[in-house]
C-alpha cells in the first residue's frame, strides 16, 4: 500500500531519541502513543483522559494525539495538563509517532495497519464501531501474527486500560515480541504479494 516515504523508510531505533525530544518525553519512561487519526476518536480520548493518573503512576508517559478540535479540557476549560502527559491535536511527523511509541493505541484503518507493520510498533487496535466492520477485518493479519491486540470500542474503557494496557506496557519482552511479529507479518505479505504478481 502506498505510504509516506518518511514512514516507509523509517528506522525506529535511529529515530527514537529525536522522536522523544519532539514529543517532550524526558527520562526513561516507557511511552504510550494514542491516536484516533487526524479527526480523532472521542471515545478513545475520554477513556485515556480518565486513566492518566494510573498511567503516570505506572511510570508511563502518554503522548495523546487527540485529533483536530477534540482537545481534552479540564474543569476550567483549559487544555488538560497532567504529569507524564503530552497532548497535541495533530502531527505531520507520524514517523516520530511510530518511533516514540513502545505501544500505540489507535484505530485500525488500512493505512494505519500497514504503517504499524512497516514501523514494527506494537499496538492495541480499537476498530471504528460503525460501517460494515472493515476496520476489524483490517486488523486480522496483524493480530493473528501477534503484532497487535484487538479490543472493541465499547470495551476500551478505563478498566481495560488499567487492567490490560498498563500490564502490557510493563512487559518489555512481550512488546519486543509484538514488534518482531509486525515485521514478520510485513515480510510475509511482501512475499505473498510478490508471488501473486507473477500470475
Amino acid at each position: 500500500m502506498p505510504m509516506r516515504s518518511n514512514v516507509a523508510q523509517m528506522n525506529r531505533e535511529t529515530l527514537r531519541d529525536e522522536a522523544r525530544k519532539y514529543f517532550g518525553v524526558t527520562g526513561e519512561k516507557i511511552v504510550l502513543l494514542v491516536t484516533g487519526g487526524s479527526s480523532g476518536a472521542q471515545s478513545i480520548n475520554t477513556s485515556i483522559a480518565a486513566s492518566l493518573a494510573e498511567l503516570n503512576e505506572a511510570g508511563v508517559h502518554t503522548v495523546h494525539i487527540t485529533g483536530r478540535g477534540k482537545q481534552i479540557l479540564d474543569a476550567d476549560g483549559q487544555v488538560l495538563a497532567h504529569e507524564g502527559y503530552t497532548q497535541i491535536e495533530y502531527v505531520d511527523r507520524m514517523d516520530y509517532a511510530y518511533a516514540v511509541a513502545d505501544l500505540m493505541v489507535c484505530r485500525s484503518g488500512a493505512g494505519t495497519v500497514c504503517e504499524l507493520a512497516v514501523a514494527g510498533t506494537a499496538a492495541v487496535l480499537v476498530p471504528l464501531p460503525i460501517g460494515n466492520g472493515e476496520q476489524k477485518l483490517n486488523a486480522r493479519e496483524l493480530v493473528a501474527a501477534g503484532g497487535a491486540v484487538l479490543v472493541s470500542d465499547d470495551d476500551f474503557t478505563k478498566s481495560y486500560i488499567t487492567e490490560n494496557v498498563i500490564k502490557l506496557l510493563g512487559d518489555q519482552h512481550k512488546l519486543e515480541q509484538m514488534s518482531q511479529a509486525d515485521q514478520l507479518a510485513r515480510a510475509t505479505r511482501r512475499r505473498t504479494n510478490h508471488g501473486a504478481s507473477n500470475y
